[in-house]
């Protein structure tokens, strides 16, 4: 509300599996996201509610797959970030997930020029690309088509070209005062990631 920035909590989802795939048919790309949920499901258990964002790069397929951690207490669920996570899980429409998903790319390591590309803020990703999204019992999927736009490309890139360690954060974004302050879905980090064969 104030636009003062806050440390935040450590994330409500833990990363289960991330995956980096070369651009496929768009039937093998859309069969992967199934593989992978049904993998989680035996890891973490069929209570855990999954959260899984599946990036389409042009070039490449980045998939993470988000899960709540084994020992996650009530008092975590009650914070206002919780229960937006739960409503953007069960029961929100997609238009209002739309508008909320956010994505902060930060690059940890790598050459300036590419650290000065990636922008500082977090971005509401249906601002730049399309997003579609598929929900189940405990399970939601954002599909995120950024072949097309200009992140998308910036990311696609930095992803595969080996030169570089990157940080992806997750938030929903708070737009009233009992969802603030906003908390970290998700983060996870990729080292040098190359152009998968």
């Amino acid at each position: 509300k104030n636009g003062v920035k806050e440390p935040t909590l450590s994330p409500l989802l833990e990363p289960v599996i991330v995956e980096l795939h070369e651009a496929a048919s768009p039937l093998e790309q859309k069969s992967r996201p199934e593989a992978i949920r049904l993998r989680a499901a035996n890891r973490v258990g069929p209570n855990a509610r999954l959260f899984l964002l599946d990036f389409n790069l042009g070039t490449a397929q980045l998939l993470i797959l988000f899960a709540t951690p084994t020992q996650q207490d009530e008092e975590t669920s009650a914070t206002p970030a919780g229960r937006l996570l739960e409503r953007f899980i069960s029961n929100m429409s997609n238009e209002d997930r739309t508008n909320r998903l956010k994505l902060l790319p930060k690059v940890l390591d790598g050459p300036w020029l590419v650290s000065a590309s990636i922008p500082t803020k977090p971005t509401i990703i249906a601002r730049q690309c399309s997003v579609v999204f598929k929900t189940g019992t405990n399970y939601i999927q954002a599909s995120v088509d950024c072949a097309g736009s200009t992140i998308g490309k910036k990311i696609a890139k930095v992803l595969t070209g080996g030169q570089c360690d990157l940080a992806l954060y997750v938030l929903l974004e708070g737009q009233c005062e009992d969802e603030l302050p906003e908390r970290l879905v998700g983060a996870i980090a990729l080292h040098r990631t190359v152009a998968p064969t």
